[in-house]
């Protein structure tokens, strides 16, 4: 089995915690102590717990957020499928959002991915009603996965992309 870094066992122990509790309540202290590591090494990595929800993020960034969002702006179907396939993955079993945050999180890791991926910047170079359209089908994905989450998840990953889908055409 393959050792895991110190950052990695922060990672996770910061995606473990905002299953349990708000993003807003999680501390260094807590984050080290779920890693099982010392607070140098917290430091040695990272400046805040935030920063740590910004390093996993780094990890979706490209993959689901840059090639993601153009996508929502056309409708080919299939390949919206597949972009909320990879989402809806990475919220129940992937790292972005492996443990099943608690609702509230959610909002705060979108916010986080709404940051990442300026969505001001890409809107200048759009007509009028694909600033909309994006807008309005990022919603309707959020909304779809928020939703999911506060049911306790009860659709199974497929059910609910074909929820989705059916939304966005």
């Amino acid at each position: 089995m393959e050792k895991k870094s110190v950052k990695q066992l922060m990672r996770e122990a910061y995606l473990r915690l905002l299953s349990k509790y708000k993003y807003s309540d999680i501390t260094v202290s807590s984050v080290v102590k779920e890693a099982q590591v010392g607070r140098a090494s917290f430091y040695r990595n990272y400046a805040t717990t935030n920063d740590i929800l910004e390093d996993i993020l780094k990890q979706y960034e490209g993959e689901i957020i840059k090639t993601g969002i153009p996508l929502l702006l056309e409708n080919r179907e299939e390949d919206q499928r597949q972009f909320c396939k990879q989402l809806v993955h990475a919220v129940k079993h992937g790292n972005l959002l492996a443990y099943q945050p608690l609702p509230e999180n959610i909002d705060y890791i979108f916010l986080c991915l709404k940051r990442k991926y300026d969505l001001n910047r890409l809107q200048k170079f759009m007509d009028t009603k694909k600033k909309y359209m994006i807008i309005s089908n990022l919603s309707t994905v959020y909304a779809c996965i928020k939703l999911w989450a506060e049911m306790g998840y009860k659709e199974t990953e497929e059910e609910l992309v074909n929820i989705i889908c059916e939304l966005l055409n």
